[in-house]
């Protein structure tokens, strides 16, 4: 192969390379601005206190983190506490929905009565929340029962 089809040729993957490497760049700064996630990433807490008949109080915050109001929260699936998904999350007296936004840097507080909890077990909880012009994020709440 001559020097003139090796330089041309070495030329042409550079260029193909760099291509790749923009699309790729391009693609992640786009997902990055649509998606929910770390920008828009929301703080999650809780306790579960148990009485020794296995009745006990779940009670959960969110806090906005995020980069824009919430929308909504939900339990979406607990397999260890199935009625927590009926759990309501309150700021300002009212239910958070999208005519009640949870303002960035406030808390929602949702609790809920519930039963056949067990001092010391884990229990897990996926949540659901929705960050206004981001759409749904999806989290998961580890707790252990205290008494």
């Amino acid at each position: 192969m001559s020097r003139t089809k090796v330089g041309l040729f070495v030329a042409v993957v550079a260029i193909l390379l760099g291509a790749a490497a923009y699309v790729v760049y391009a693609g992640f700064i786009a997902g990055s601005s649509t998606h929910a996630g770390f920008p828009n990433l929301v703080t999650v807490s809780g306790s579960i206190v148990a009485q020794p008949s296995g009745l006990g109080k779940l009670i959960i915050t969110v806090k906005d983190s995020a980069s824009a109001p919430i929308e909504s929260i939900a339990v979406v699936n607990s397999s260890s506490l199935p009625i927590s998904s009926g759990i309501q999350f309150y700021y300002n007296g009212a239910v958070v929905s999208d005519s009640n936004m949870l303002p960035v840097g406030y808390v929602a507080t949702g609790s809920l009565d519930v039963q056949n909890v067990i001092v010391g077990q884990d229990y897990k909880f996926t949540m659901s929340t929705t960050v206004d012009n981001y759409g749904p994020e999806i989290q998961t709440l580890d707790m252990t029962a205290q008494s």
